[in-house]
């Protein structure tokens, strides 16, 4: 149980704190603020798809194991095939 906690608590810091933030241009920028904008803003993206793929991948280690899927809260995580009926 304790591999659980820790690997929940690994993909909530990363689902709130490692996010990339969108950069920000001033109202009245001038040509050469655009384009550097233009520049972060690819650079963005392409950090935004790496956080999302480190995500994911995350995500199927700490909510899948061994085939079955879990729902996890702060609380307990409980496991959706013993839910079925």
């Amino acid at each position: 149980m304790q591999d659980a906690h820790e690997s929940f608590t690994d993909w909530f810091e990363h689902c709130h704190s490692a996010r990339p933030t969108l950069p920000n241009i001033a109202l009245r920028a001038t040509f050469s603020e655009c384009i550097a904008y233009e520049h972060k803003q690819r650079q963005f993206e392409q950090e935004l798809d790496r956080w999302q793929h480190s995500l994911d991948l995350q995500t199927k280690v700490t909510f899948v194991h061994d085939g079955c899927c879990y729902v996890c809260s702060s609380v307990l995580c409980v496991n959706i095939a013993s839910k079925r009926t």
